[in-house]
């Protein structure tokens, strides 16, 4: 795949015949940065159709690449912001898709309390780098999968709190 510029986000995407071999995943600053983080099975599938289908709907422009079953998009920061907050979010959850309508309104400056949203997400890469240090163990993705669910649990309670 052709590197394309520095300084924004890469969502990427696997597909296969086999559910479980799919992944999605988001990276920034650059394409050849560790991989923020990675949701792989059946909800990947779900997550890449309704990214695209909503950066479609309105009109976001994204620049995309494709290489045999993997997908390469270019997204722009406030988007790539977004969804990285919408990845870690549902990291934890089963059914991704009932936390949509947040992507959405982050996506189009509508989701109140943005900025909690944000600090979530640097507190799961700083308390990831604390586990990591506990636990030295690898990772293909950015944030400690403990993190990540935790940052997880805490966006879902926001969004619901927000949605009452």
């Amino acid at each position: 795949m052709k590197t394309l510029e520095e300084g924004v986000y890469y969502l990427f995407y696997r597909d296969s015949k086999t559910s479980k071999k799919c992944f999605i995943g988001i990276k920034y600053p650059g394409i050849d940065s560790t991989p923020f983080i990675i949701i792989g099975g059946r909800r990947s599938k779900e997550i890449y159709n309704f990214i695209i289908q909503l950066l479609d709907n309105n009109g976001i422009k994204y620049s995309i690449l494709e290489d045999d079953n993997k997908k390469l998009l270019e997204l722009p920061l406030a988007t790539g912001l977004a969804t990285s907050i919408f990845l870690l979010t549902v990291y934890s959850s089963l059914k991704p898709l009932k936390y949509a309508t947040s992507l959405e309104k982050m996506i189009l400056g509508k989701m109140p309390l943005t900025k909690y949203f944000v600090t979530i997400t640097q507190l799961a890469t700083e308390l990831s780098n604390h586990l990591e240090r506990k636990n030295m163990q690898y990772s293909k993705q950015a944030l400690d999968r403990e993190a990540a669910k935790t940052a997880s649990k805490m966006l879902i309670q926001l969004i619901k709190g927000i949605e009452k």
